[in-house]
């Protein structure tokens, strides 16, 4: 949801960084674990933990024409928490979320700041299949990884196998991988404990 962006002092370019997981408000347990330990291994971060849940989730009011909650929202509860230097929020919630001019969004990102994802049309349940708990990880991964990327100063890349891809559809985040491509390394390089993988 942003343009290609110079990653000269964006947050990170020189420490160790840090993921805390934000439910919102709750997540499976199950679902959570899984996703930190999936974080771990797609990327290079310090440490992956999970924080209590943010209730207030509870003070966005969803649209009703639509049935969904605005992105933003979320952004903006996450930037009133707390957190330690060099460290990245991320919000996973089950709600819908949508951003104005789109459809729907898996998730948003504020560059330098932090982001959400939603896992609601991640579950293939959303598409009349049957639960994929792996499945559901995979996704939830790449789009994890994509919007961190964002916050880490990177734009939208038109390769298609690069995490970093815009997911029009599911389909679009089930073709791309987890890391990112050359193109996006070349963004990246000399950024000191830059915590994203990269394409061999």
């Amino acid at each position: 949801m942003s343009g290609r962006l110079p990653l000269t002092g964006t947050l990170g370019a020189d420490r160790a960084m840090k993921l805390s997981i934000v439910p919102m408000p709750k997540v499976d347990g199950r679902v959570l674990a899984n996703l930190v330990s999936s974080i771990s291994e797609s990327t290079e971060f310090e440490s992956v933990r999970v924080r209590p849940p943010s209730y207030g989730v509870s003070s966005i009011r969803p649209n009703r024409a639509r049935g969904q909650f605005e992105s933003e929202g979320f952004l903006i509860l996450l930037s009133e928490m707390g957190k330690e230097e060099g460290e990245i929020l991320l919000g996973v919630t089950e709600l819908d979320l949508y951003h104005p001019g789109l459809n729907y969004v898996f998730g948003q990102a504020e560059r330098g700041g932090n982001a959400v994802i939603s896992i609601f049309r991640l579950r293939q349940e959303f598409y009349g299949l049957r639960a994929d708990g792996g499945l559901l990880i995979e996704r939830a991964t790449k789009e994890a990884v994509h919007e961190i990327g964002h916050v880490l100063g990177l734009g939208h890349c038109p390769s298609s196998s690069c995490v970093m891809f815009f997911s029009n559809s599911i389909l679009d985040t089930d073709r791309k991988g987890f890391l990112l491509c050359a193109s996006c390394r070349r963004m990246a390089r000399g950024t000191a404990g830059f915590p994203l993988k990269f394409q061999p």
